[in-house]
Formats: C-alpha cells, sequence, structure tokens
C-alpha cells in the first residue's frame, strides 16, 4: 500500500488532522484528557510558519506531523524544555511536534519515517539551521537512529504529567538515509507542491488526481498495459498514464523502494516548464498539457 505525504490545506484535511491527533494522544495512548469535540489543536497550529502534514495509506488518514518555524513566539518544544543554551545565537530555529501514527499502523516503519523526512525536508528548505523535539521514551531510538541528539534524560512535563525527551537537530550535518533523503527531494523543490507518495516493490501507483502527474524521485517504476510491459520510468521522469490513450486499464508498478512527486499539470504551474529530459525513454508534459514521449 502507498504511503502518501501531503500538507493539510483543506478543511476537510485539517478537521481529519485534529481528530486524527485525538485518537492517538487520548483513545488510544491516554496522554492527554478527552476534548468534547474529539479534535486536538492548540495556538501554534494558527501561527505563521506552521505546516501541518498529513499522510494517507489508501485515501486514509492514519498520520500527521506538525513543522513549526520560530518567527518570534517560540515553538511547541520551548514549552517543555528551555535549549537556549545549546543554540549559537544565530540559530534558526524550529520544531517538529505532534507526530501521531493510529496503533495499526504504526508497525509500518516507511510511514513513520517518511512523515519525519519530509518534516525535516520542509526545516532544511526554510533555512533552518536546528529541528528541535520532545520525544516520548518509547521511541527514542529511531529518533537517535535518524541523528536527533538528546540534551536530557527523560523528564517530565508538569501542567499534563507526559513524560519526553529533550532532543536536537542539527540541519547541516545530516548524514545517512537522512541525509540522502533530503537531497533528493531537495533536488526537487524548484517544482511546485509537496505532496509525495512512497512505496515499495510491488505496489500499483495511485493514478493522480485530474490535472497532476507524478515525477520519479528515486527508483523505478513499470508500465503495464493489455499486451504487457510498455516502458520502464527512472529518477527525473515524468509519468502520466494518459499519454497512451490507445491502451486501455494502463498501469504502473514499482520495482524498487520508490519516491514520487506529485505535480500539477497546468501550463502556468511555476518551474514545471524547467523539468528536463533525464533519461531517453521518458515521458514530459512540458506547458499546456501537450505529451511528448521518446
Amino acid at each position: 500500500m502507498s504511503v502518501h505525504v501531503k500538507i493539510a490545506r483543506s478543511a476537510t484535511d485539517i478537521d481529519q488532522l485534529f481528530r486524527l491527533r485525538h485518537k492517538v494522544y487520548v483513545d488510544e495512548g491516554g496522554y492527554m484528557e478527552p476534548r468534547p469535540h474529539g479534535r486536538l489543536y492548540d495556538h501554534f497550529d494558527a501561527l505563521p510558519g506552521t505546516i501541518l502534514m498529513l499522510a494517507e495509506v489508501d485515501g486514509r488518514a492514519v498520520g500527521t506531523v506538525r513543522f513549526g518555524r520560530d518567527l518570534g513566539a517560540g515553538t511547541h518544544a520551548n514549552e517543555y524544555f528551555d535549549f537556549a543554551p545549546y543554540l549559537p545565537a544565530d540559530a534558526q530555529v524550529g520544531s517538529g511536534s505532534m507526530l501521531a501514527v493510529e496503533r495499526e499502523w504504526q508497525g509500518m516503519p516507511r510511514l513513520t519515517t517518511s512523515l519525519l523526512g519530509m518534516c525535516i525536508y520542509q526545516a532544511v528548505h526554510s533555512g533552518l539551521t536546528h529541528l528541535l523535539g520532545t520525544v516520548n521514551p518509547e521511541v527514542l531510538d529511531g529518533f537517535l537512529e535518524l541523528g536527533f541528539q538528546p540534551l536530557a534524560g527523560v523528564l517530565t512535563h508538569e501542567p499534563t504529567n507526559i513524560p519526553f525527551v529533550p532532543v536536537i537537530l542539527k540541519l547541516d550535518k545530516l548524514a545517512g538515509r537522512l541525509g540522502a533523503f533530503v537531497d533528493r527531494h531537495t533536488a526537487w523543490s524548484v517544482l511546485p507542491g509537496c505532496e509525495r507518495v512512497f512505496l515499495c516493490p510491488g505496489e500499483r501507483v495511485p493514478e493522480p488526481r485530474q490535472a497532476e502527474a507524478h515525477i520519479v524521485v528515486r527508483g523505478e517504476v513499470e508500465v503495464f498495459g493489455d499486451r504487457g510491459s510498455l516502458t520502464v520510468f527512472g529518477p527525473g521522469d515524468l509519468v502520466h498514464l494518459g499519454a497512451w490513450p490507445a491502451v486501455t486499464r494502463a498501469t504502473a508498478i514499482a520495482t524498487s523502494k520508490v519516491d514520487l512527486l506529485v505535480v500539477p499539470m497546468h501550463s502556468d504551474a511555476p518551474g514545471l516548464g524547467a523539468v528536463a529530459p533525464a533519461r531517453p525513454r521518458s515521458l514530459y508534459a512540458v506547458g499546456g498539457g501537450s505529451m511528448a514521449a521518446s
């Protein structure tokens, strides 16, 4: 099953996100008191510099994380711990917070790592130097593997009695799989949008919404028609199944771990015209929705 990570912009998406937080933090985890309206949010959700990210599996919202840039009002992490002694005077700071994944989906590692990866990508793309966080001790090891550094042992937030470990990530020292993730997605930051689709081998590429297509960021996908394989797309290729009007039931299948960027196809989409051929068997839609295959 593919994981679709996007910024929650619509009223429906944001409402789903608040309900999902409540389900994870209140109904499943018991970390917070129930809210009468069944939604969990705070004033940081309304501040400039805040990005709410939503992860969907088969169209169902199952995970979320919040990225917040400190523009003068602090961050969610600062409510729990004083990070100032650990930051240089010229630090550009943000935080990741309110990470929530439904219990039945917590065993799907790429769901959580995709959410965190896109949160860190947002921090790098915003020009930040440090990302702050307060982590549940039960999942601390996963954050340490990504390069987060603990600043203390297990502490307790007195107003809520929630245990946490304060952590910091230096964004100029990203390495390993996290550094590779951010690098390959930053390479496409010139294009509009921040939606990504993540697949494992054998999974079907979901059909994009109208006037959208996919660019392969990592891996390869093979397109099949009525009579078998049509072509294979790799990094840099723009995939649009509508390019084969004579072929019915065209499908695209991941042949390796795949990251896809969702891009609008309308002619005035900023930056779309800059997509240049990267492979001889690429398919491109440049300006006016015209198609060309080679």
